[in-house]
């Protein structure tokens, strides 16, 4: 009993792990950095995905700035700028909630320079979901969220995810 106790302990903690993810920002990045301008890039974006809702990309780099720019602490006196290139935003559909389930997505491409322009961070992959899994079955399908509803806990979370991965689960 006590192996199989200990297996479990150790596959969660391996699990939490997992889901950790390590600072884009070394630490002294993080003491060092400071945002002057956030500007999101939609010339690769093609329109939602999976829900019937049409969001321009000036609409989008509209909505999406200001959370960045808000999470990351934008600031005139700041000495980097931050670049996010929409690839793709996805909402889980009501027929996807019934069939099996799944999160809100925004894919982007980020990276950062500092006023010189030279990189501080490379362009790196950022995956944002939407706050909760919607489970799926007909539960799924009936608590499946507004389509506005969805969209604005999406971008708000992606928002927070470019914070996350720039600076760590931590800070």
């Amino acid at each position: 009993m006590m192996k199989k106790r200990t297996f479990l302990a150790l596959a969660a903690a391996t699990m939490v792990a997992a889901c950790v993810q390590p600072a884009l920002f070394s630490e002294q990045q993080i003491r060092d950095v400071a945002f002057r301008s956030v500007t999101v890039d939609v010339s690769k974006y093609e329109g939602i995905k999976g829900r019937d809702l049409t969001v321009s990309p000036e609409k989008l780099k509209g909505d999406l700035e200001p959370l960045i720019a808000a999470q990351l602490g934008v600031s005139p006196a700041g000495n980097a700028d931050a670049v996010i290139t929409i690839e793709k935003v996805g909402l889980v559909s009501p027929g996807q909630s019934f069939l099996i389930g799944g999160t809100s997505t925004i894919v982007a491409d980020v990276v950062v320079k500092n006023t010189a322009g030279e990189i501080i961070v490379p362009t790196t992959r950022v995956v944002g979901t939407s706050e909760g899994y919607a489970p799926g079955g007909i539960i799924g399908a009936l608590a499946t969220k507004s389509v506005e509803q969805d969209y604005q806990s999406t971008i708000s979370a992606f928002a927070q995810k470019v914070k996350k991965s720039l600076y760590g689960a931590q800070n």
